[in-house]
């Protein structure tokens, strides 16, 4: 029988990249201090293009309060070393980043995306399956569940 990986042991074991609508759900905030001790030793990577992404967003009436949270959150836990933003000139939309990233990475580390962005993740399932590279790494997607907002794997099965 294979070994189930818990939430602990991924989040201890692969890179973990933010996306900027993981960190605007409302279970964002739970996640983040549930798995607080783990974040101390492995921090979030976090694209600056999120942090820009969730400015402009705090700019529109309908996302303000989502975005303003996830903002003060993130701040919040790179004060803590809970987080670390990442910067590059070429860096342009937060997909693209974390596209970029788990391709440039794909030979080296375990890589866990944070996202509810079925499209990225479909993307990035894609890109990880690529037949003339070898992976030694692996690649889990995590999305918060719309319902009962605890994390879970983003599959095919449950992306709506």
């Amino acid at each position: 029988m294979p070994h189930v990986m818990s939430m602990r042991e991924l989040l201890q074991s692969h890179k973990i990249l933010l996306d900027t609508c993981f960190a605007m759900h409302p279970g964002f905030t739970r996640f983040t201090d549930a798995f607080s001790h783990v974040f101390q030793r492995n921090p979030i990577l976090i694209p600056a293009v999120v942090l820009w992404e969730l400015r402009y967003l705090s700019l529109n009436a309908q996302l303000n309060a989502a975005a303003v949270i996830a903002m003060r959150r993130i701040v919040q836990m790179y004060f803590e070393k809970r987080a670390e933003i990442r910067f590059e000139k070429c860096d342009d939309l937060p997909d693209l980043v974390i596209l970029r990233v788990a391709l440039q990475h794909q030979r080296r580390r375990n890589i866990a995306v944070l996202t509810n962005d079925r499209d990225l993740m479909l993307d990035l399932r894609q890109i990880w399956s690529t037949r003339s590279i070898r992976q030694r790494g692996t690649l889990e997607v995590l999305r918060i569940n719309g319902f009962t907002n605890s994390v879970c794997l983003f599959s095919d099965r449950n992306a709506v």
